[in-house]
């Protein structure tokens, strides 16, 4: 069997997943394209996608996977679950719908004079990824150097 990780990058994840792989499952990693060249019925893929680098959405490559699944390769995290792990409006939706208890969500897209929720509070990139922007808000003061950044 093949399994291979639908990535952008050479990370040392990527590798360790790779090398973690059972005896008898050829596991590599592929980029989303070349994965609809390569990859045939019976392969698995587990999709590696992360945040862009601009903390403005996914990288490139959901289409990909869903191309992919309508191939008959088995897609391990299809593109709408990416899509709500990445967006914390979207996983805060599910979780709603789930009735799974989560911190308070709010959209933020306007700088408010007043505070959007009670303090304390964090505000972050609906789509940011490793700790990049994430603003801790415990009063007045580091809300209003928070919207000044």
């Amino acid at each position: 069997m093949r399994l291979a990780l639908i990535t952008h990058r050479a990370t040392m994840t990527n590798f360790s997943l790779a090398a973690a792989a059972p005896p008898g499952i050829d596991c590599f990693a592929i980029a989303p394209g070349d994965a609809l060249r390569v990859l045939e019925p019976g392969d698995v893929a587990l999709a590696r996608l992360d945040v862009r680098e601009t903390l403005d959405g996914i990288e490139d490559g959901r289409c990909h996977l869903d191309r992919l699944e309508s191939r008959g390769i088995t897609v391990l995290n299809r593109s709408p679950a990416l899509r709500l792990a990445h967006d914390k409006l979207g996983t805060a939706a599910a979780l709603t719908a789930a009735s799974l208890p989560h911190p308070r969500t709010v959209p933020f897209f306007t700088l408010a004079a007043s505070p959007p929720l009670p303090f304390p509070f964090v505000l972050k990139p609906r789509f940011g990824s490793w700790g990049r922007d994430v603003l801790l808000c415990d009063d007045e003061l580091t809300y209003s150097r928070a919207l000044a950044t």
